[in-house]
């Protein structure tokens, strides 16, 4: 979102486009989230942000690049939304408040660094992008490790909790 005055097209188009990514978002989220499960709809959905922010970097700068940083930013609205239903659903329910809680903060912490990340672009206007691109391709694969939650009891208490996933094979 505040990378896209680089992308070589008018701010204020390229923002509103980039927005209207998020209903659609939901709106496949919400038909494949209960058929598909969690945990390979929030890998492939990051490592799919990942490789478009990292093809952005390659295209020509215009519309090309846009077009393929708005397909990332498309696949990080799914992630960010599957995150929250995972976090509600993962964590047991004694300590959900405090984890959902912290999960927030830690938004607040990534949205106070991003304006450093876009300011990378002064050193290398492709530089943003790579980050995303990368960090986006590491949480997908690192989602792989947590458990499926979908058609599971869910954790109740702090030993259901850390017993929840045993058995469950990526």
């Amino acid at each position: 979102v505040r990378n896209v005055g680089s992308l070589g097209l008018d701010i204020f188009f390229t923002f509103t486009v980039a927005s209207f990514t998020e209903f659609p978002a939901d709106t496949l989220l919400t038909v494949t989230l209960d058929r598909f499960g969690r945990r390979w709809l929030a890998c492939s959905s990051m490592v799919l942000s990942g490789i478009f922010s990292l093809l952005a970097t390659i295209a020509p700068i215009g519309v090309y690049s846009a077009s393929l940083a708005i397909m990332g930013r498309f696949f990080v609205n799914i992630a960010y939304n599957i995150g929250l239903q995972y976090a509600a659903e993962i964590l047991p329910t004694v300590v959900r408040a405090q984890g959902v809680a912290f999960i927030h903060i830690m938004g607040y912490v990534a949205s106070i660094i991003a304006p450093f990340v876009v300011y990378l672009s002064n050193v290398s206007p492709m530089l943003p992008l790579i980050i995303l691109g990368l960090l986006g391709i590491a949480g997908g694969l690192l989602s792989l490790l947590l458990p499926e939650t979908l058609d599971h009891d869910l954790p109740q208490t702090l030993s259901d909790g850390e017993e929840f996933g045993r058995g469950q094979s990526i």
